[in-house]
């Protein structure tokens, strides 16, 4: 869920800590990732970042606090024996037989991510909008990596065009008043 409604990668959704979770603000302050069982700073400025939280996932979390294992490191989703998280283990052990219980085809953790960025676009939240909770570096690889995912522009441009010309009126009448 932590991974549909906010479009976080993997390695931030493990690497994130309870102190990263703003209740009141209804944020996930993205400031550390785990990257092969360490936790380093994001690659790219873009990817330290504020995300959104709908209040489902502000519910769904504060619910996890109170089951969650403790740790050292307070991870939101530490390992079942309190550490930090193995991304593979993670994968085989939670991600997979959740899948299968849903009864949904073989999906890779990442498609979450495109899920998140789909759903936005197909509401037509602004492109910049998405950009900054994906931790893009600019819109442009946003709408490089999901502008397929938008047919509606395309009908919407050919209508702003056809709208130029009235239908009682043909190119040539406007041509010719030129």
């Amino acid at each position: 869920l932590t991974a549909i409604l906010t479009g976080m990668r993997r390695g931030e959704i493990l690497g994130l800590t309870w102190d990263k979770v703003n209740w009141v603000t209804k944020k996930i302050y993205v400031k550390q990732s785990l990257y092969k069982g360490k936790i380093i700073t994001p690659k790219t400025k873009t990817s330290i970042r504020k995300i959104d939280m709908a209040d489902e996932l502000v519910r769904v979390l504060r619910e996890w606090k109170l089951r969650c294992p403790i740790t050292k490191e307070d991870f939101v989703f530490p390992s079942p024996e309190g550490s930090i998280p193995d991304p593979d283990n993670f994968i085989k052990r939670r991600f997979d037989p959740v899948i299968r219980k849903a009864g949904i085809d073989k999906i890779r953790f990442h498609d979450l991510r495109h899920t998140y960025a789909s759903v936005l676009i197909a509401k037509n939240v602004p492109i910049k909008y998405i950009m900054n909770q994906m931790g893009h570096s600019s819109s442009q690889v946003t709408l490089d990596r999901y502008g397929h995912l938008m047919p509606e522009v395309h009908e919407k441009g050919v209508e702003a065009l056809n709208s130029l010309f009235p239908e009682d009126k043909s190119i040539k009448c406007l041509a010719a008043s030129l």
